[in-house]
């Protein structure tokens, strides 16, 4: 073996760009750390081997997800699939690589539907997202006996952010809280419509969900 070839499809343009930007930082960094220490300790082989970083920009678009990851697999044949930032995307991934029967190792999809599906060939190395509040919530009781309500701000449109919706109702009850959501739709950037209603309901702590 003379490389190991890492493939991702990730977001350089789109959507998500920002974010899938900054986890290609990172993974160039993460092998160019390896590679000048050797690359991957391969014990059958008794010796390091480098590693090459195979990526295509998915545009932040499913379809173009699935391509890519196709490409990865069927051209490239690279040796470990990693996954692309957000849960829509993962979820294209994740059906691509589970076709084939092919491990893919999910850094950004964190909506509870990576679990739920029953993926055979994923590993998560992320919090589902319906347990993101359950730490800001125990926090809250513990510093705040007294405090009884919770608004929980979300997108109804969004799977990511409806899975820590669902998260917030549970831990709420679980800490005593009650719970009120108040919906909105991805991309919105105005919620003065919903403030005044908001702050009659008068929460002791708000948690906001979008993407």
């Amino acid at each position: 073996m003379e490389r190991i070839r890492l493939g991702i499809s990730i977001s350089l343009t789109g959507s998500y760009s920002v974010q899938g930007v900054e986890s290609f930082n990172g993974l160039t960094l993460y092998v160019s750390d390896l590679n000048e220490r050797g690359g991957i300790y391969v014990p059958g082989l008794g010796s390091r081997v480098p590693v090459e970083l195979v990526h295509f920009d998915d545009e932040s678009d499913p379809d173009e997800c699935r391509r890519n990851v196709e490409k990865l697999l069927s051209h490239e044949k690279v040796d470990i699939l990693l996954g692309p930032y957000s849960s829509s995307l993962a979820l294209a991934a994740a059906e691509e690589a589970e076709s084939r029967g092919v491990t893919l190792w999910n850094h950004g999809g964190s909506t509870d539907d990576m679990d739920e599906r029953g993926f055979t060939c994923l590993v998560s190395a992320i919090t589902p997202a319906s347990v993101y509040s359950r730490g800001i919530i125990a926090l809250v009781r513990e510093k705040d006996p007294g405090a009884r309500r919770v608004a929980s701000f979300s997108a109804f449109d969004s799977g990511f952010s409806r899975s820590v919706a669902r998260g917030v109702d549970r831990y709420g009850a679980e800490y005593g809280f009650e719970v009120k959501r108040f919906e909105f739709r991805t991309g919105r950037e105005d919620f003065s419509g919903l403030l005044p209603e908001a702050l009659e309901y008068e929460p002791d702590v708000i948690i906001g969900m979008g993407r």
